[in-house]
């Protein structure tokens, strides 16, 4: 299993063991995979870090590739 979806099964974990619905334990998995991932892209890209703040729309360019967040 790779760390990037270990991580995402936690958060939504966390969020159904403290009785939140299951629609934000969703959301906490795809937020935390997507968050994951592109940090994992960045650092093969030599990206040291990225601004990641919840509810903000980022976009970064990965030389061809964009990901948007």
């Amino acid at each position: 299993m790779s760390r990037e979806l270990q991580s995402a099964l936690q958060a939504a974990q966390v969020r159904n063991d403290s009785k939140d619905t299951w629609g934000n334990a969703a959301d906490a998995f795809m937020r935390s995979y997507r968050q994951n991932r592109i940090a994992e892209q960045l650092k093969m890209q030599n990206v040291s870090s990225i601004n990641l703040g919840e509810d903000v729309e980022q976009t970064q360019s990965l030389g061809h590739q964009k990901i948007w967040e």
